[in-house]
């Protein structure tokens, strides 16, 4: 369905996945969302990690903003550095970055003010911001500097055409031809971090977030029995899952060893992987309606 946080709300971390999802709220730390369409118009004082086919982001980011969507505009000031990929991107004039610019999509276009080093790589691209750092753009298939470009560094790319700069545009570094693929070597391995990062948190809340859903609605139950049975018997719910934890791995070695246990052995292995990953997602709702009792208690 559709998410709508209102403004007003007191948030620390935002964990969201929705058709249309629309955050007009402050968020005091991070947020984390992905959706059809995700519209973030309140303030972030952390960093956002977003994937969805349509990202727009309005209030100003602390942190870092990670996106991934098939359209964005960014219209919002950047504390950090921002990583985006995508088919259509464009930062627009009202926005600014901090820090470093990693970028790639299908139509790029650049209006805002950049602090650090902007990298880049897609196919039309267009530059008409002041960047302080250096420019480099992998590959492109159009390149476009616009009359009110400012680049303090040194530009460096790769065209499959003339590059456009406009009457006005200024660099006041080097321009230097790249050879194709040759700015691979240049970016930064923080990038390739943060972005691989970026990955798997984005990957993690999709997968808690699916896998919550089938517990708690499907086998709403089935789920709501096994939380209160470890809320109501902790030491012995622990127990039982710390001997399973150690027992069946031993039982799947000597199954691999045996010709015969063999294939009995490979399938409690796929049964072990799935009940771990079961159990960090039931473990999180257990954890939370135990946070609820607590708080509930306090209030009382």
């Amino acid at each position: 369905g559709n998410v709508n946080i209102k403004q007003g709300e007191v948030i620390k971390n935002l964990y969201t996945a929705g058709g249309v999802v629309s955050i007009d709220a402050n968020v005091e730390k991070s947020v984390h969302a992905a959706g059809g369409m995700v519209t973030i118009n309140g303030n972030v004082g952390g960093s956002v990690y977003s994937g969805s086919g349509n990202l727009f982001v309005n209030g100003n980011i602390g942190g870092s903003l990670h996106g991934a969507a098939g359209n964005m505009v960014i219209n919002s000031s950047i504390a950090d550095d921002l990583f985006l990929a995508g088919g259509n991107i464009v930062i627009s004039k009202s926005a600014s970055i901090g820090d470093d610019l990693y970028i790639g999509g299908g139509s790029v276009d650049l209006q805002a003010p950049v602090s650090g080093d902007v990298y880049m790589a897609g196919g039309t691209i267009t530059i008409n911001s002041q960047i302080k750092g250096n420019v480099k753009i992998q590959q492109a298939d159009k390149i476009k500097i616009g009359s009110n470009a400012r680049i303090n560094g040194n530009l460096g790319y790769y065209s499959k055409n003339d590059i456009e700069i406009e009457e006005g545009a200024i660099i006041t570094g080097e321009t230097n031809i790249l050879p194709k693929g040759g700015l691979n070597n240049t970016i930064p391995a923080r990038s390739t971090i943060f972005s691989i990062i970026s990955i798997i948190v984005l990957v993690n809340v999709l997968r808690l977030i699916a896998i919550g859903l089938i517990l708690i609605y499907p086998f709403k139950n089935l789920t709501g029995n096994i939380v209160n049975g470890s809320l109501n018997d902790f030491w012995k719910s622990l127990g039982i899952g710390f001997v399973a934890l150690i027992i069946v791995p031993v039982l799947m070695c000597i199954l691999f060893i045996s010709v015969i246990g063999f294939w009995i052995g490979a399938i409690v292995g796929v049964l072990y992987v799935l009940s771990i990953l079961l159990s960090v997602s039931i473990a999180s709702i257990a954890f939370g309606s135990w946070m609820i009792k607590v708080f509930s208690k306090s209030e009382g």
